[in-house]
């Protein structure tokens, strides 16, 4: 009897804090706000009219960790008109480089150039990482150049295709992301970003932080052998403001989606803190996986199968359970319908992969799920979902960064 009872209080101890009500931290101080800008427009997302969808998903990420920080969403016109004068950090998303450059037009490159001369915080994900560098690719205007870095031979990036990569932590990395302890080698969810080098042979003007160590190509072989080596994601000064830049997507990886919180914090250069360590699972993502078109085709043709609702529940399980194991990054976004399925399984599942995912643009469908839901074990299972993507965890500070 005694032993039974040890053992409840023991599970209370551990997942008692994801299943008890949802509660607000205490209040911030004004100061200690970071303003975040997201740009939204032209250029931003996989296709025309995707730009508010990706956009969000990095609010909502930004969001949920950080809660007390202002986060929202401007566009090339809102650049124009000052914004820039009320934000700490701007973040350009991944997409086209070339066509976020374009819609900034001339006006709005020399905003973004003046706000991070003036303390401003710049990071670029992707294709916010293109425009960021140096090089204008044969298009003058095209960079922002507010590093002295440049693309390793641009005419190949669009053949690197999409993959989740190894990636090196350098030691001045580390400082950055300590979470990472001692470990080297990380795995992160990579579309065709660029390879960067410095632009002066003399020696880099910038602080590397991470390093391409997979050698990532798909498509002309020439391109083999490019990757390995090059700088994957770098920090540097431009006046008085700090830029980062970064070729692939812990945004869209899961494990490792707490990395941009952390750099709106360095951009910012504000201190570090330290988020909850379920965020913190680096092994969920732990192999190398190219996302060829064979691959994207069967990843099409599962997704078919889980959205099917006449297949039974137990083959739409199993087959969310083979996306993840193919890596699917895309998986989480394609249930989102599912949070009130018809099928209780198919509904606990769908939290369940959530978790998995630290996807946390599903929080407000969990949330008005959590109040309507029926069925006593779906219910158990979406609360744990809402109170493990929400972070009303203490946060320790750490040392401040410090400034080059």
């Amino acid at each position: 009897m005694k032993k039974s009872i040890y053992i409840v209080i023991l599970l209370f101890l551990m997942f008692g804090a994801y299943l008890a009500p949802h509660s607000k931290s205490s209040a911030i101080h004004k100061s200690d706000i970071i303003r975040v800008a997201i740009y939204s427009d032209q250029g931003v997302g996989l296709y025309p009219g995707n730009e508010i969808d990706y956009t969000n998903v990095i609010a909502d990420i930004l969001k949920s960790i950080e809660p007390e920080n202002s986060v929202q969403l401007i566009f090339s016109k809102d650049i124009e008109n000052g914004v820039l004068n009320d934000i700490d950090v701007v973040i350009f998303p991944g997409g086209s480089g070339g066509g976020q450059s374009d819609s900034l037009n001339p006006a709005g490159r020399d905003k973004i150039k003046e706000f991070v001369e003036n303390g401003g915080g710049y990071i670029g994900i992707c294709a916010g990482a293109f425009i960021g560098q140096s090089y204008d690719f044969n298009m003058p205007g095209y960079s922002l150049k507010l590093v002295n870095a440049s693309v390793f031979n641009f005419g190949r990036n669009s053949d690197r295709g999409e993959a989740v990569i190894r990636v090196r932590l350098t030691h001045t990395g580390k400082k950055y992301f300590p979470e990472f302890g001692k470990m080297s080698i990380i795995h992160l969810y990579y579309a065709n970003g660029p390879l960067m080098i410095p632009e002066d042979e003399n020696g880099y003007g910038y602080e590397e932080l991470m390093q391409f160590e997979s050698n990532v190509y798909h498509g002309s072989p020439e391109g083999k052998d490019d990757s390995p080596g090059k700088t994957f994601l770098l920090r540097a000064r431009k006046g008085k403001g700090v830029v980062l830049l970064l070729s692939g997507h812990p945004e869209a990886t899961p494990g490792f989606r707490w990395m941009l919180p952390r750099m709106v914090r360095i951009a910012a250069k504000r201190k570090i803190i330290f988020y909850p360590v379920r965020y913190q699972n680096f092994s969920k993502f732990a192999r190398e996986v190219l996302f060829t078109p064979e691959w994207r085709a069967e990843e099409r043709r599962l997704f078919e199968i889980v959205g099917n609702k006449s297949a039974s529940p137990d083959t739409r399980i199993d087959t969310i359970e083979k996306l993840k194991t193919m890596k699917s990054v895309e998986l989480p976004e394609k249930l989102m319908g599912l949070i009130n399925d018809e099928s209780p399984a198919i509904r606990k599942k769908t939290a369940e992969t959530m978790i998995f995912y630290d996807y946390f643009p599903a929080l407000p469908e969990l949330m008005k799920a959590m109040k309507t839901e029926k069925n006593s074990r779906v219910k158990r299972i979406i609360t744990l979902a809402v109170n493990y993507l929400s972070n009303d965890d203490p946060k320790k500070p750490s040392k401040k960064i410090s400034r080059m």
